[in-house]
């Protein structure tokens, strides 16, 4: 077989990049596809430290129902066969996220999502809550192995409005928050109002999902 070094420039347009996302195990359907070039060298006959810079002219897809896509062209930096993205900026209808970390497709992910994002990208991650109005922040992080990934989120609520499904009310927040892990949803109002009068309150509840 081929032995020594490698090099190999490479174009695509439309990518389907569902195989990188496969691991993620999200609560909602994830797509992508793209358009770009990459310079790529390494070592035959094995690849595994793949190294070289992978450039992205368009970016797109869908988070459940909504679509999204980057804002620019990407430049991302492959290193041992790890993809690091720093930063990179996804923008949609409601959603305006920066999204940084590495990924070595099939053996680690270690991502950190930010900024705010649409009511149906967080319901999945807060079953209490029926609708939201307003424009809440998140912070998510992803980590670990394919199948065996540690999701921990924050979602900021500053100013919204909040109807629980276990209330037909609809509820002011001046501040408070919802943490999500893989198994358990904590939230927690500290200014709030409802039908007239103030509300304070806190919760939690343990997944049956998995």
């Amino acid at each position: 077989g081929l032995v020594g070094p490698f090099t190999a420039s490479i174009s695509a347009v439309n990518a389907d990049l569902g195989p990188f996302l496969s691991g993620l195990k999200l609560r909602f359907p994830l797509s992508a596809r793209a358009d770009g070039s990459a310079t790529l060298e390494g070592e035959l006959p094995a690849l595994s430290g793949l190294s070289g810079e992978i450039e992205l002219l368009g970016l797109r897809g869908q988070a459940g129902e909504i679509p999204w896509q980057s804002r620019g062209a990407v430049r991302l930096r492959l290193s041992s066969g790890a993809i690091r993205i720093d930063p990179l900026a996804l923008v949609g209808p409601g959603l305006s996220v920066m999204l940084r970390g590495v990924v070595k497709p099939g053996e680690h992910t270690e991502v950190v999502l930010a900024g705010h994002a649409p009511f149906p990208i967080i319901e999945p991650g807060a079953p209490p809550v029926a609708a939201v109005r307003g424009d809440p922040e998140i912070r998510l992080i992803l980590a670990g192995r394919p199948g065996a990934l540690a999701v921990n989120g924050i979602a900021e609520l500053q100013a919204v409005d909040v109807r629980l499904k276990a209330l037909p009310l609809w509820l002011s927040v001046g501040r408070g928050e919802v943490t999500f892990s893989n198994d358990r949803v904590r939230f927690r109002v500290a200014d709030g109002a409802t039908a007239g009068g103030r509300l304070e309150g806190q919760g939690e509840g343990q997944r049956q999902d998995g």
